[in-house]
């Protein structure tokens, strides 16, 4: 397979992922986040819309670019984080539906054609130790802004929390696995839940109160909170 087939295939799912995104952002938040932790904020298929941008941005450039085996080195190098990103948010903090793993595939698939691209575009010998050299500065940047991409994802700046709305936010920010005082702040604030119980109207005789900031309606035994129109069922522990 030549370099630039590859180049074309890595291309390909930057463009397919990246257009669902920006085309049509609300299916892929149906689709691909849990149900308990979408939001009705307007910001959110703005970013959903954002993100796919910046995929067809990038495989713009996979498209058109002269790719070389540092190129394909670095690209492999700032996929990593990814995986880190797709485990943690369907394994430890299950936000992602099996089809927002999705992500993970594409992520998989365009790291095979990173190895089979860096295989495939050996330099001339005459070049290869000065390309080499540019490569590994190259890729030194690229990684750090791999890392960077991933500490942020766990940190209490996480763009990912954009996500996820003011009634599902887990308490103990930041998302940080060990955080000691995340753990102590789970013993004094209430998590709001959402279900996939929805209804058009309230039942009779509801009271309007917030918790933790967050506006739901208590009718009888039960919580309801405004969802796209309509009322969706709510647990609050």
């Amino acid at each position: 397979m030549s370099t630039k087939t590859i180049q074309y295939l890595l291309a390909s799912v930057f463009l397919i992922l990246g257009g669902w995104c920006l085309v049509s952002p609300s299916t892929v938040l149906d689709l691909a986040i849990r149900p308990e932790y979408q939001s009705d904020a307007p910001i959110v298929p703005i970013l959903v819309a954002a993100f796919g941008a910046q995929a067809i941005i990038a495989g713009t450039f996979a498209l058109f670019a002269k790719f070389t085996r540092a190129t394909f080195a670095a690209y492999a190098i700032v996929l990593l984080p990814f995986f880190a990103f797709d485990y943690w948010f369907y394994a430890v903090e299950p936000m992602l539906t099996p089809i927002g793993l999705l992500d993970a595939v594409g992520n998989i698939a365009m790291l095979v054609l990173c190895y089979a691209g860096w295989r495939s575009a050996t330099p001339q010998p005459e070049v290869a130790q000065r390309r080499w050299g540019n490569g590994l500065k190259r890729m030194s940047v690229a990684g750090g802004i791999g890392l960077a991409l991933l500490a942020a994802d766990f940190t209490d700046i996480a763009p990912v929390r954009a996500f996820v709305g003011k009634a599902e936010a887990r308490v103990g920010q930041p998302w940080t696995p060990a955080s000691g005082a995340g753990v102590a702040r789970r013993t004094t604030r209430r998590i709001i839940r959402r279900s996939t119980i929805f209804v058009a109207t309230l039942p009779p005789a509801c009271i309007r109160t917030s918790i933790e900031g967050v506006t739901v309606w208590r009718c009888g035994s039960k919580y309801y909170q405004p969802y796209r129109g309509r009322y969706v069922v709510v647990t609050v522990k």
